[in-house]
């Protein structure tokens, strides 16, 4: 099993002081924050930005996607299981690849080339409280070298308890 370590809200916004506008505080509030997960990237990368293979799953419109060629990122791979938003992510020039993918569903694997493929995968905004089998975190794990960093924000109801956290505490151990 490789190690997977599981950073808090709290721990994030504590760690995150000063890297990111009140804008992008927000964004964490609303479940989507884009740039924030491109700059965990930046901060976690250990060789040239250039050649780092990142994935991004439920690219949507390519916010982080922009956010990572900025920081001088070239090798982004995005999914998305919308035509209508790879369509304007594609506007952006951002990516490497984009593709039409719907992670975590049963009866879709992961693209043979994807497997161990990335040192970073980011999800920004897809993990909705209860909208996805736990197969989207095992799979999320099967596209990461080892070594490598897996980065994701869900959205939560408020007023349920995070039907998630299990699933995280047990890909931890």
């Amino acid at each position: 099993k490789r190690p997977l370590k599981v950073f808090s809200e709290d721990t994030l916004r504590t760690n995150l002081n000063g890297i990111s506008s009140g804008c992008e505080r927000d964004f964490i509030d609303a479940g989507f924050p884009p740039k924030i997960c491109a700059e965990m990237v930046k901060g976690l990368c250990r060789k040239n930005p250039f050649t780092t293979e990142v994935l991004e799953i439920g690219c949507g419109k390519g916010f982080a996607g922009e956010y990572l060629k900025h920081e001088g990122f070239h090798n982004v791979v995005g999914v998305d299981c919308s035509y209508n938003l790879l369509s304007i992510a594609t506007e952006k020039k951002a990516y490497k690849k984009l593709q039409r993918l719907v992670i975590g569903q049963k009866d879709v694997d992961i693209p043979e080339e994807y497997v161990n493929a990335f040192e970073f995968v980011i999800v920004p905004s897809m993990i909705n409280n209860g909208g996805f089998d736990k197969r989207v975190f095992v799979q999320l794990l099967q596209c990461l070298k080892v070594g490598g960093f897996a980065i994701f924000a869900t959205k939560l109801d408020a007023g349920k308890q995070d039907i998630y956290e299990h699933v995280v505490k047990e890909l931890s151990e």
